[in-house]
């Protein structure tokens, strides 16, 4: 009996694994410069409507694992220097090498009086 009854549980669980692995959607990419080619580290790469996301490597590259609920939804890609770029979210899975564009801030003179 208790044998059977392992086996029930064994078998719920791995259907309950099963069905959520499934829900899942798995976004991989690079992150480079546009201008260079050259990998953007440690860029920020998020969900619009949710505090979820991920942050690239050294290399840039990033791995995001999202409910496939969120097809549809805004990915941001950011990072300091650069501006930054929303991608629609689509319901597969892929990898793709993202372009930021560099952003050039020019400041005001400053004049220290002393």
């Amino acid at each position: 009996m208790i044998t059977l009854r392992l086996l029930l549980v064994s078998f719920v669980a791995t259907i309950n694994f099963s069905a959520s692995a499934q829900d899942v959607i798995t976004l991989r990419g690079q992150i480079v410069d546009s201008s260079t080619g050259k990998p953007i580290p440690f860029a920020s790469v998020h969900l619009s409507s949710q505090s979820t996301g991920t942050s690239a490597n050294e290399l840039g590259e990033f791995i995001l694992k999202i409910q496939k609920r969120f097809t549809g939804d805004t990915l941001i890609i950011s990072s300091i220097g650069y501006r930054s770029l929303n991608k629609i979210i689509s319901s597969s899975n892929s990898y793709e090498t993202i372009t930021l564009q560099p952003s050039v801030t020019e400041l005001k003179e400053v004049t220290i009086q002393g």
